[in-house]
C-alpha cells in the first residue's frame, strides 16, 4: 500500500508542476509574496501535502494509517 500511496503523491506533485509551470519551492515563494485566492490557497495546501507525502514515504517515516489520516485532512481542506 505504501508504494501505491507514494506513486499517488508523486503524480499529484507532477500535476501541480504542470499546472503552474514551476516546482513547489518557486510556487511557495510566489504564493507568500501576494494576496492569494481561495483556489491558490487550496492548491498550496494540497501541493505541500503531496510534497511531504513523497518525502515521508521515501524516508520510510510514515505508516499507512498515518497516510489515511492525512488524506482525510486533505479531503476536508479541498472542500
Amino acid at each position: 500500500m505504501a508504494y501505491q500511496k507514494r506513486s499517488e503523491f508523486i503524480a499529484e506533485v507532477d500535476w501541480y508542476k504542470q499546472k503552474y509551470k514551476m516546482d513547489f519551492s518557486a510556487f511557495d515563494n510566489q504564493f507568500r509574496q501576494q494576496p492569494a485566492s481561495e483556489e491558490l490557497e487550496n492548491d498550496w495546501m494540497a501541493w505541500r501535502f503531496a510534497e511531504e507525502g513523497v518525502k515521508f514515504e521515501k524516508d520510510g517515516k510514515i505508516e499507512d494509517s498515518e497516510i489515511m489520516n492525512l488524506e482525510k485532512v486533505l479531503e476536508y481542506i479541498k472542500q
